[in-house]
């Protein structure tokens, strides 16, 4: 599917919405809404925009499942001088009892 994206810079989103719409052609509009405090359009932009903007609109809203939560960082193993082995040297050997 060609796609031709906008970007455009605005103090809100709706301010953004307003000028892209004044100033670009297109056939679909296509935004995604905010859930959970994600980034995104709030319910009121979005209407705002289905009231406002010609054309055909898709709202994308990621389901509860598909947030985006950071991933906590792996648990790190004592490094042996930054992953590499100790010299010969400083190795400790192994003392028959």
């Amino acid at each position: 599917v060609p796609v031709d994206s906008r970007l455009e810079r605005g103090r809100t989103y709706r301010h953004a919405l307003r000028q892209a719409i004044a100033n670009e052609r297109f056939d679909r509009i296509v935004i995604a809404a905010a859930i959970n405090g994600a980034h995104g359009f709030l319910p009121d932009d979005v209407a705002w925009l289905l009231d406002h903007a010609p054309g055909e609109i898709l709202v994308l809203r990621p389901g509860q499942e598909d947030g985006l939560v950071p991933v906590p960082p792996r648990p790190r193993r004592p490094a042996s001088l930054n992953g590499r082995r100790r010299p010969r040297s400083e190795r400790r050997e192994a003392v028959p009892s």
